[in-house]
């Protein structure tokens, strides 16, 4: 019987001389290879998870002047993030009728932070995390199996780098629901950024 060193072996040789060069090849065209790799990686888990899947997609659009008058120079999308427990337990308590503030719109806020450490289940907090209330009408929920929260960050907020990404609610003890790490860049006085992430459960 082979042995889990061996099989481990024999997967990372296969990524790397698949996957890999495939991703690598992405990126020197110009495509966001981290951002394909973590579909393939979403979509293996759909195929062979069993349970209950939350997809996470996060967008920021940018804006130079007020949104309302002119469209967004530039708009990014990218997937995925790491459950946090204190948000899991946050979920668990109110979907069983347990004590705690539901994460509406009052509650509700989109994070991000200038933090670059890998996200962990035990995180509780963004590094100079800035936060944003939701936008009117948000969060959305109750159907097609997703729920999205936005927030609308003005020209003299947040204006640092943007590297790490947060949902929370802020009237339980600040939880955090999911924390996800990837570098978007810096936002300059006088821009305006719109954060949303749309989680979808499968």
């Amino acid at each position: 019987m082979k042995s889990k060193a061996y099989w481990n072996k024999v997967f990372w040789d296969t990524f790397f001389s698949t996957v890999g060069k495939l991703a690598s090849h992405a990126s020197r065209t110009g495509y966001d290879a981290q951002t394909w790799v973590e579909q393939i990686a979403k979509q293996i888990g759909v195929k062979i998870g069993e349970g209950w899947h939350f997809r996470p997609e996060w967008k920021i659009e940018r804006y130079k002047g007020s949104p309302l008058i002119v469209a967004p120079y530039d708009v990014s999308v990218f997937a995925g993030n790491v459950a946090l427990n204190e948000g899991l337990n946050l979920i668990t308590t109110l979907v069983c009728g347990g004590s705690g503030d539901a994460a509406n719109n009052s509650n509700a806020q989109v994070g991000t932070g200038t933090g670059s450490t890998a996200a962990d289940p035990t995180d509780s907090a963004l590094t100079a995390g800035v936060w944003a209330a939701m936008d009117a009408g948000y969060p959305t929920y109750g159907a097609s199996q997703q729920m999205a929260f936005k927030g609308t960050y003005g020209p003299s907020t947040a204006n640092q780098d943007w590297k790490e990404f947060s949902v929370r609610n802020k009237s339980t003890a600040d939880i955090m629901l999911s924390r996800k790490v990837q570098d978007e860049g810096t936002k300059s006085s006088g821009q305006i950024w719109v954060l949303t992430v749309t989680y979808t459960g499968a």
